[in-house]
Protein backbone atom coordinates (compact mmCIF):
# COMPACT_ATOMS: atom_id res chain seq x y z
CA UNK A 1 0.00 0.00 0.00
CA UNK A 2 1.25 3.64 -1.16
CA UNK A 3 1.79 6.53 1.46
CA UNK A 4 0.11 9.77 0.82
CA UNK A 5 2.61 11.95 -0.09
CA UNK A 6 4.55 10.08 -2.32
CA UNK A 7 8.42 10.52 -2.30
CA UNK A 8 8.84 13.41 -5.46
CA UNK A 9 10.91 13.61 -8.25
CA UNK A 10 8.34 10.30 -9.93
CA UNK A 11 8.73 7.69 -7.28
CA UNK A 12 6.30 6.99 -4.20
CA UNK A 13 6.86 5.54 -0.79
CA UNK A 14 5.44 2.07 -0.46
CA UNK A 15 4.29 0.77 3.42
CA UNK A 16 6.46 -2.31 4.91
CA UNK A 17 9.40 -1.72 2.82
CA UNK A 18 11.59 0.02 4.64
CA UNK A 19 13.11 3.10 2.60
CA UNK A 20 12.06 1.80 -0.75
CA UNK A 21 10.73 4.11 -3.35
CA UNK A 22 8.80 2.81 -6.37
CA UNK A 23 8.65 4.97 -9.63
CA UNK A 24 5.79 5.94 -11.60
CA UNK A 25 5.36 5.18 -14.81
CA UNK A 26 4.99 6.63 -18.16
CA UNK A 27 1.50 6.45 -17.82
CA UNK A 28 1.40 8.03 -14.31
CA UNK A 29 0.29 5.39 -12.47
CA UNK A 30 2.91 3.74 -9.44
CA UNK A 31 5.19 1.11 -10.08
CA UNK A 32 3.40 0.56 -14.03
CA UNK A 33 6.41 -0.96 -15.60
CA UNK A 34 7.05 1.35 -18.46
CA UNK A 35 9.40 4.32 -16.93
CA UNK A 36 11.24 7.31 -18.31
CA UNK A 37 14.53 7.88 -16.71
CA UNK A 38 16.99 10.56 -17.61
CA UNK A 39 20.96 9.79 -18.37
CA UNK A 40 21.49 8.59 -15.06
CA UNK A 41 18.94 6.67 -14.33
CA UNK A 42 16.75 8.74 -12.03
CA UNK A 43 13.21 8.61 -13.03
CA UNK A 44 11.34 11.78 -14.55
CA UNK A 45 7.96 13.27 -13.55
CA UNK A 46 5.54 12.78 -16.02
CA UNK A 47 4.58 16.16 -16.54
CA UNK A 48 8.31 16.94 -16.71
CA UNK A 49 8.75 14.89 -19.62
CA UNK A 50 5.70 15.74 -21.28
CA UNK A 51 6.00 19.90 -20.37
CA UNK A 52 6.91 21.71 -23.66
CA UNK A 53 5.92 19.38 -26.27
CA UNK A 54 4.10 21.48 -28.99
CA UNK A 55 0.53 20.73 -30.81
CA UNK A 56 1.16 19.40 -33.75
CA UNK A 57 4.10 16.95 -32.93
CA UNK A 58 2.63 14.11 -34.01
CA UNK A 59 2.47 15.86 -37.56
CA UNK A 60 5.94 17.08 -37.76
CA UNK A 61 7.47 14.09 -36.81
CA UNK A 62 5.29 12.13 -39.75
CA UNK A 63 6.31 14.90 -41.89
CA UNK A 64 10.14 14.14 -41.15
CA UNK A 65 9.61 10.46 -41.60
CA UNK A 66 8.19 10.49 -44.82
CA UNK A 67 10.98 13.09 -46.25
CA UNK A 68 13.40 10.69 -44.83
CA UNK A 69 11.84 7.79 -47.04
CA UNK A 70 11.53 9.97 -50.06
CA UNK A 71 14.86 10.16 -49.86
CA UNK A 72 16.19 6.76 -48.94
CA UNK A 73 13.60 5.23 -52.08
CA UNK A 74 15.44 7.57 -54.64
CA UNK A 75 18.65 6.19 -53.73
CA UNK A 76 19.81 9.07 -51.14
CA UNK A 77 21.36 8.64 -48.08
CA UNK A 78 19.33 10.15 -45.32
CA UNK A 79 20.92 13.40 -43.67
CA UNK A 80 18.65 15.69 -41.87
Amino acid sequence: MMTSGGGGNGTAEVDGVGDLKVATGSDGKVGSGAYMVNWNGETIPVEKAYKGLEAGMAQKVWEHTMSAFEVIEKGGVFTD
